[in-house]
């Protein structure tokens, strides 16, 4: 033994036991194997940890302690080693001296004599037990965190939910993977900048979306809401919904913005399909009444057609001429506001003319309620114009106006008024508490009907809530009005009491901008060159045919008749050099005008196209002018207002 402790500590044998001492002395289990693999030295530390003798661990005696699950690796490691001569880690249960297992690391490495001659093995083991149970503990919480990130990456993804942060110092921006994942981006697809969503929310949206995040951020507000629309990676636009707080520092100052993002195209979708029912709805209590008054204009225009055919004087069957004009120009005017009311667009948000909606939904309430129910207005404020989107506030009006009509019986009024109002900050009337200070505009509709109790006026904007007997209305009504309003930035107000009537307020904030007057065909000023033009008329319809045919050959024009767009495409295939002009008709069978306008163009790109249409909304007279028409008259038109637009042309 002597002689190994000296040759390891390349000392004389008489300063051995310096080396065996020092051996002993340490708390690191020490071992030593001769060129046979036997062991044939272990330190106080080691027999202490195994609590046997030095006798017992000798040669092979120490193996009897490992573990069985851990014995023929750890020989296989140690025979492998020490047959190539190098050094080897390996970890194994080793049993303690109390008949437990503790893990241990054992380092060997072989050693030789000053001459270089190989003379064994010398090892090192250290007890890792405690540092093996903190490394699974510690793999056991990496697991469960793990797991726990990824059920709430899929909650997430599930709720349709993306997060975001925003460093107001700094400026930088974090999406989540969710978020990207929405908009059709991968994670490393998508750069985490302002830019990038700055350049993706929707032209019209942008603006207002921008001042909200900068007065959420200097009011330091904890509850930012927005809506806007944000273009996916594929082109198309979502609507999402911006939930965010801004966070301060120990002086109060807005250092970060952290908000959710959801995608609510769906519920977007839901609301306008919403919206349009309860505009069918609306309009079903409409067409009785228009149905009756639109009978009057045509029994009209039959009578005094009959009074023409009967007359004989030429003057006297020119007034009869002109009361049919004039009556049809009624139920034109008629017709036309219903068309407006009824269609389904997107929702925009443009400068309206609070007070021009009145009149024009008064207009048709006249047409549709009891004759004993008086309609009164006292539109008193100076200032109408508000931001919102003009066909949902028409319906909201509407629905106002059939919901105090239904509460009369018999006879009685409805009132319609107006007013402005100022909302100052912290103002103490409770239901002004969601506005926005500033200048606001008042519009009431009050009735002389039966009134609400408590209890309705409580429930009266839960969707679906009707007072009505059953089969008299969905409870659609008031609940629509109440979303649109909300979405205006306003709120609405009921007053009423059993038997005493009700009063309806919708207040809404009041804007700077100038409502755009609606263009009309009617006002357009032409004048005819004279010319002589060969016009081909394309309609379904034989009498509009028959009366094109007599308008245009008034105007000295030579008229061409087809009865669909295909017989239109052969047609002008044969005489396109001859003809100067198509009168295209919008909606026909099999072919409509688009179809036929675009057939047209592939024979002659240069065709001068007049499309005509009974109603159009703005965007799609544009999409139409874009595909090549170079104009758009509404049916039915006037003799002057046809020759004005060919001239035009």
């Amino acid at each position: 033994m002597k002689q190994i402790i000296s040759e390891l500590t390349t000392i004389d044998s008489g300063h051995s036991d310096i080396g065996l001492a020092l051996s002993n002395a340490s708390s690191v289990l020490l071992w030593v194997a001769d060129v046979t693999k036997q062991c044939v030295f272990f330190n106080k530390a080691w027999l202490q940890y195994r609590g046997r003798s030095l006798e017992q661990e000798y040669g092979y005696g120490w193996a009897d302690g490992i573990h069985e699950d851990d014995y023929e690796r750890c020989l296989s490691i140690y025979v492998t080693a020490f047959d190539a001569r190098q050094p080897f880690s390996m970890e194994y249960r080793l049993q303690r001296n109390d008949g437990s297992y503790g893990w241990i690391q054992d380092d060997g490495s072989p050693f030789y004599d000053g001459y270089g001659e190989f003379k064994g093995y010398i090892g090192s083991c250290f007890d890792i037990t405690e540092s093996k149970r903190l490394f699974e503990a510690l793999e056991k919480k990496s697991q469960q965190l793990e797991e726990a990130n990824q059920r709430y990456e899929e909650s997430v993804k599930a709720a349709n939910i993306g997060f975001w942060e925003w460093d107001l110092i700094s400026n930088e921006v974090r999406f989540s993977r969710e978020y990207k994942r929405q908009i059709g981006y991968a994670d490393d697809e998508f750069v985490d900048a302002f830019e990038s969503w700055e350049s993706r929310v929707h032209p019209d949206d942008l603006p207002g979306t921008l001042k909200l995040i900068e007065k959420s951020i200097d009011e330091c507000t904890k509850k930012h809401e927005s809506e806007f629309r944000f273009q996916h990676k594929d082109g198309h636009y979502l609507w999402i919904f911006c939930h965010a707080s801004v966070l301060q520092d120990e002086n109060g100052k807005p250092v970060k913005m952290i908000g959710s993002h959801v995608d609510i195209s769906d519920r977007k979708k839901m609301e306008s399909e919403l919206i349009q029912s309860q505009k069918l709805e609306a309009l079903g209590l409409l067409a009785g009444g228009v149905a009756h008054d639109f009978n009057n204009q045509l029994a009209s225009v039959m009578g005094f057609a009959d009074l023409i055919v009967d007359s004989s004087a030429l003057s006297q069957a020119k007034q009869y001429a002109d009361k049919i004009s004039r009556t049809a120009e009624h139920a034109k005017h008629l017709t036309k506001q219903l068309l407006s009311f009824a269609r389904k667009q997107d929702i925009t948000f443009t400068p309206v003319d609070i007070h021009a909606e009145i009149y024009a939904v008064i207009d048709l309430l006249r047409h549709s309620i009891d004759k004993r129910i008086k309609i009164e207005t006292n539109l008193t404020a100076p200032r109408f114009v508000v931001l919102a989107d003009k066909y949902l506030l028409q319906n909201a009006l509407l629905n106002l106006g059939l919901n105090a009509s239904d509460a009369i019986h018999e006879s009685g009024y409805i009132e319609v008024s107006t007013n402005v109002i100022e909302v100052k900050e912290c103002d103490p009337h409770a239901s002004f508490s969601s506005l926005e200070p500033g200048e606001h505009i008042s519009i009431k509709v009050s009735d002389s009907g039966s009134g609400m109790s408590a209890d309705d006026i409580q429930k009266a904007m839960e969707p679906f809530y009707t007072t009505k007997p059953q089969g008299k209305g969905t409870g659609l009504g008031l609940s629509s009005v109440y979303g649109s309003v909300q979405s205006f930035g306003g709120l609405i107000n009921i007053k009423s009491e059993l038997n005493e009537g009700s009063t309806i307020e919708i207040i809404l904030p009041l804007s700077e901008l100038i409502a755009r007057k609606a263009s009309s065909s009617d006002e357009l000023e032409a004048s005819s060159d004279g010319r002589s033009l060969t016009i081909l008329v394309v309609d379904d319809e034989a009498s509009i045919r028959e009366v094109c045919a007599d308008f245009l050959i008034t105007l000295e024009h030579t008229p061409l008749f087809a009865s669909d767009g295909r017989h239109a495409i052969e047609l002008y295939a044969q005489r396109w050099p001859d003809i100067d002009l198509v009168l295209l008709d919008m909606m026909m069978p099999e072919m409509n005008g688009r179809e036929t306008l675009k057939a047209l163009k592939a024979i002659n790109p240069n065709v001068k196209v007049l499309m005509c249409s009974g109603f159009m909304s703005d965007d799609t007279v544009a999409g139409i002018k874009k595909e090549g028409a170079l104009d758009v008259i509404g049916k039915p038109f006037r003799l002057r207002e046809l020759a004005e637009r060919i001239s035009s042309l």
